[in-house]
């Protein structure tokens, strides 16, 4: 017998031998364990039935849907609530951004609503912060209200003009230009709700040039400050005669205190003034002299 076929081949024997241990059966690779394909096959079918379904809205998103249709749909003659100090500059200029943010939902019955409110309280605005922040915020969304009639924008800013001067304590009830302003805003309801008498509204009449020259008047005094002297100049330099000037002059509501401030931090963001420069500059514009001091110290001289 030959070497060759006495000698065992070595791996026949380790396959075969008793007492040597057996190899290891490989291991399946996990994505032919049956356990694995099963996961795959439900997480397959799950995403098919939540692709059919569609984007289903959660409760949560419901709700936020919810809110957001609450929001729009809201009730705007509901004052809004505030975050600045009661009897400020900020918080008057909080409750003016307020109207100017929802006066978009305004409609004829809205105003009619707040017209009867600015009625039922005139003149006794001024009894505690809570109704004049009411009566402000009613004035500014008819001032804004562009839908609105005219008689409803002038209401509105004879309200707010009435109010906040005397809301944060620039000027006094028994002022003139205060009194002026309760006027103005009891003829504006007269020719809203129609309580002028006959006799009023015939010596009283507005023709066409007079309302034009108003109009004109009041979108000169939303982005300017005028005296009064350079406001009646102004409308007569547009055409207007100087009786509609005059006319429209005196029924704008315009605070010339308030204007002269106006005035002043307009020249000081484009000019240096010393105070007494200022004041020379101011009366130069028509201000009072009296009217040029209030304007200097709004700005802090």
């Amino acid at each position: 017998m030959s070497k060759d076929q006495n000698t065992a081949d070595p791996k026949i024997t380790n396959n075969h031998s008793g007492g040597s241990e057996s190899p290891k059966k490989p291991k399946k690779p996990i994505y032919k364990r049956w356990w694995f394909i099963v996961l795959v096959v439900i997480f397959v079918i799950g995403g098919i039935g939540t692709a059919l379904e569609g984007e289903e809205s959660t409760p949560a998103q419901d709700a936020e849907k919810n809110t957001v249709a609450l929001n729009e749909n809201a009730d705007i003659t509901k004052v809004p609530n505030l975050s600045a100090k009661e009897g400020t500059t900020e918080r008057v200029d909080e409750i003016a951004q307020m109207a100017k943010d929802n006066v978009s939902k305004m409609n004829q019955e809205t105003a009619d609503k707040l017209v009867k409110y600015i009625s039922d309280t005139n003149p006794d605005f001024y009894k505690d912060n809570s109704t004049m922040e009411k009566a402000m915020y009613y004035g500014y969304l008819l001032e804004y209200w562009e839908n609105g009639e005219e008689p409803y924008r002038t209401l509105g800013m004879d309200t707010s003009q009435a109010i906040k001067y005397v809301y944060r304590g620039a000027e006094k009830t028994s002022d003139e230009s205060t009194k002026s302003n309760l006027e103005q805003i009891q003829k504006s309801l007269d020719k809203i709700l129609g309580t002028e008498s006959k006799s009023s509204k015939e010596t009283k009449s507005v023709t066409t040039g007079e309302a034009n020259a108003l109009a004109s008047a009041l979108n000169y005094l939303s982005f300017s400050g005028f005296s009064k002297s350079g406001l009646i100049e102004q409308l007569k330099y547009e055409g207007y005669t100087d009786s509609e000037a005059k006319y429209a002059v005196e029924n704008c509501g315009a605070n010339w205190k308030e204007q002269a401030a106006k005035s002043a931090k307009t020249y000081l963001e484009v000019s240096s003034f010393s105070r007494d420069g200022l004041i020379e500059q101011l009366e130069y514009e028509g201000y009072t002299h009296e009217q040029a001091v209030y304007g200097a110290e709004a700005v802090g001289y």
